[in-house]
């Protein structure tokens, strides 16, 4: 007698194929920051740099819909279905949204003769079933130091 195939529930873990046609990321080939080069950071000065002038706040923003592509949101769930692991197609489009408004920012500072910016803050939120990338920081204008490297008075006598 032949045995009758048992379909297991939807739910099931088992029941999902683990291939998945979502790209596995290395080291190499991971989500990488495409932002023009600018001094950028989230303290309030640069080692090595003195500032010389505060030009002002300076800010970015972009936003992500939650109508995206079918395809988009087929791999999505399947890459939460099969197990809890992190959702790589959404990651990309954060990383994407991210990138957007740090690039906003950048151009804004550039425009207002920055050569620095300081303080940066990256804040997600969601409005209205989007989501929102804010950044915010200072613009200004740095100076590299003369003399070499800045020592912290707590290091002297560690030579």
């Amino acid at each position: 007698m032949p045995m009758k195939h048992v379909r297991m529930p939807s739910w099931h873990a088992g029941s999902k194929s683990t291939n998945s046609a979502l790209p596995t990321y290395t080291i190499d080939n991971a989500p990488k920051s495409l932002t023009p080069a600018i001094l950028t950071s989230t303290t309030q000065s640069l080692p090595g740099y003195t500032t010389t002038r505060l030009i002002g706040a300076i800010h970015g923003t972009a936003s992500l819909t939650h109508k995206v592509p079918k395809s988009f949101m087929k791999s999505l769930s399947s890459s939460i279905a099969g197990s809890w692991g992190e959702p790589k197609p959404l990651t990309q489009v954060l990383y994407q949204a991210r990138d957007q408004a740090i690039e906003r920012m950048t151009k804004d500072a550039i425009e207002k003769g920055a050569n620095a910016v300081i303080g940066l803050q990256v804040r997600e939120t969601e409005v209205m079933g989007c989501v929102v990338v804010s950044v915010s920081a200072t613009a200004c204008l740095v100076e590299k130091e003369r003399g070499g490297v800045k020592r912290d008075s707590a290091q002297e006598g560690l030579s």
